[in-house]
């Protein structure tokens, strides 16, 4: 099982010379407004990633014009994943050697929640999209290539019928490509959404995929300039005894149902990969209550690192406690 036991930041955004520890099953990050409890989730998130939640811009989490970051991990035995920012540029070091942000996704994998993308999720289709293909790249590394030339292949049509000139030919090798992928993707989709599906079915929770779109129709497409059908375009919905939960639930309902597919996808990944990704959730306990807040809690059966809102640690006290 891959957990974190100790993170190390240096000049990484607030943190000038701070080390955290971790143990395996619930850390409750606490502090104050400011204090950096999403700085640290963030930091962890980039290791794992090579990118942030919050920026697209590197030098943004520098404090000056540097930083570094060290993470040590078990996964059978100890390693190390350091990332250091310097003179404009990135270093990924493991163990002390290079390495590349993708070579990192086999050794330890992170899921990041925040009450944002939950909401999201339940508003925007592009959201949902993002979560289930972030679901079957966790499991699936044919996914990651399949997507790379779906969207390669999605702008170069794109750019095509914006330019208005159409060269049919082009045109064809274009919408064949598309559906090669296209279908690649659905399956895999679908295919996953299936099994957490089964892993549901107790609970009444339901994800229904909506394909979008049919055979590309060329008229239609030059009209209008833009691609029409594929899974760029499809939708989730999830509902609960057969309701449609964005349109009948609460808030605190969106999240409690949002953390039951968190859960059942971390129950898939250790089943396929042999091994727990790790959990990190920032502004775990807002709009939640207290019965709903433990209920929620006691679900997670990975490593789990969640920011707390609250100043109240009555409900809290038996979980390790990490002070920023």
């Amino acid at each position: 099982m891959s957990k974190i036991k100790e993170i190390y930041l240096n000049n990484f955004r607030i943190f000038k010379d701070r080390k955290f520890y971790f143990k395996d099953g619930i850390n409750i990050i606490y502090g104050g407004n400011g204090k950096g409890k999403t700085t640290l989730l963030e930091a962890i998130y980039y290791l794992n990633f090579g990118k942030s939640f919050r920026t697209n811009r590197v030098s943004d989490m520098a404090r000056g014009e540097g930083f570094s970051a060290i993470v040590k991990i078990y996964e059978g035995s100890d390693f190390v994943v350091e990332t250091v920012f310097e003179r404009g540029k990135v270093k990924k070091l493991l163990d002390g050697k290079k390495v590349k942000f993708s070579e990192l996704l086999d050794l330890f994998f992170v899921i990041f929640v925040n009450s944002e993308r939950i909401f999201n999720f339940f508003k925007e289709r592009k959201e949902k999209r993002r979560l289930f293909n972030y679901f079957v790249a966790g499991i699936d590394n044919l996914y990651i290539n399949y997507l790379l030339n779906y969207n390669k292949t999605l702008r170069n049509k794109s750019l095509l019928l914006k330019k208005g000139e159409i060269n049919k030919a082009v045109y064809e090798v274009w919408s064949e490509q598309l559906d090669f992928y296209g279908l690649k993707i659905r399956e895999r989709r679908e295919k996953l959404v299936k099994e957490i599906n089964e892993m549901l079915l107790d609970e009444g929770i339901e994800i229904k995929v909506v394909a979008v779109g049919k055979k590309p129709n060329l008229d239609e497409e030059i009209r209008r300039k833009r691609v029409l059908s594929g899974p760029h375009l499809d939708n989730f919905i999830i509902q609960k005894d057969k309701k449609n939960i964005f349109i009948y639930g609460s808030k605190g309902i969106w999240k409690i149902v949002y953390f039951r597919v968190i859960e059942k996808y971390i129950e898939l990944f250790t089943k396929r990969k042999g091994k727990k990704p790790i959990l990190l959730i920032d502004d775990f306990d807002s709009d939640l209550d207290g019965v709903n807040l433990l209920k929620s809690i006691k679900t997670f059966k990975t490593q789990t690192l969640l920011t707390f809102v609250s100043d109240s640690f009555d409900l809290i006290k038996n979980y390790n406690l990490v002070e920023v």
